[in-house]
């Protein structure tokens, strides 16, 4: 058994031991405190910093935008064409495919989207007046002739011209029209100019900007069948109501779509800014996600694959 050591009585009572003491306590507890609030303001550093998100810088050209609030771009748009732009039945909200990838790459610049509706045959005019709207994205058919009054981005999808007839026709392919058939186009689209150039001479034309109503004309017997875009022409055939087949794909029709932009600095830096924001959403997937919302599976063309002249060079072509 070890004998317990005797408590060093003299020292106890010496003052300076004592001041000592109470100093060296002092001191521990201070640099503890210390340690404590540098480790707290560590912790709340990081977590601040995993937390926030990356603030998204906007372009220079924000400060142009017709909205006037330098951060809305107002797209013109015929939403009359599902499934890339049509208005809701609110009879106020336009939804698509165009307005969704619209939405996705403004969202990488923090900017948000409004569509105005605007005639079809006199969107390009609208766009060079610049007063209007900021830009055009409306399953946009990039041609040559187009070209030359606007600015295109890169193509971001591929259709082709396609062939509807009523449910009980028995017209398969377009080269059975003939002289004295009527065949309904929209009214200024690139889809029109193909079936005038190449259906056979006297075939006459319903033409209206409006799809449904090349349908109704259709049914109502006052043509013979419908052409034009093959993903909006088989979108609506998917309607019971429109009493319509899709009979035919046109060969050698294949055209790319593009965003379409005023030939001014500002377009031309938009331009820039949204093929890049193009690129941003096919690497992260929601290009696809977008795409098998409205036409289910993957896409058959990927963008950044081909470029503008690339596609005008098809354009001519066909």
């Amino acid at each position: 058994m070890t004998t317990p050591l005797k408590k060093p009585v003299p020292m106890a009572g010496n003052p300076r031991f004592v001041c000592g003491l109470r100093a060296a306590g002092a001191l521990a507890l201070s640099v503890i405190l210390l340690l404590g609030l540098a480790a707290c303001g560590s912790s709340k550093a990081a977590t601040t910093d995993n937390t926030s998100a990356p603030s998204v810088k906007k372009p220079a050209w924000a400060s142009e935008l017709v909205a006037g609030d330098g951060k809305t771009i107002t797209v013109g748009s015929d939403t009359t064409f599902p499934p890339f732009e049509s208005v809701a039945s609110d009879g106020k909200t336009v939804v698509g495919f165009d307005v969704d990838i619209m939405t996705a790459m403004a969202d990488t610049m923090g900017l948000k989207v409004n569509y105005k509706t605007y005639d079809w045959d006199g969107i390009i005019p609208g766009l060079t007046a610049g007063n209007d709207f900021d830009m055009i994205c409306s399953a946009l058919t990039i041609t040559p002739e187009r070209n030359a009054a606007i600015y295109f981005s890169d193509p971001y999808f591929m259709d082709s011209y396609g062939v509807a007839v009523p449910v009980g026709s028995t017209l398969t392919d377009w080269k059975q029209l003939k002289a004295g058939d009527t065949v309904a186009v929209q009214l200024g689209s690139s889809g029109a100019d193909w079936a005038k150039k190449n259906l056979p001479a006297g075939v006459k034309f319903f033409q209206n900007k409006d799809t449904s109503a090349l349908f109704q004309a259709m049914q109502g017997g006052e043509a013979k069948c419908v052409i034009q875009d093959y993903s909006t022409t088989a979108n609506f055939c998917k309607d019971p109501v429109r009493q319509a087949k899709m009979v035919q794909r046109i060969a050698g029709t294949d055209s790319y779509l593009g965003m379409g932009f005023q030939k001014s600095s500002k377009g031309s830096a938009m331009r820039d800014d949204f093929n890049k924001a193009l690129t941003t959403i096919v690497d992260n997937g929601s290009y696809d996600k977008i795409y098998n919302k409205y036409f289910g599976g993957k896409p058959d063309f990927v963008p950044g694959t081909m470029t503008l002249d690339e596609a005008l060079v098809k354009s001519k072509a066909n």
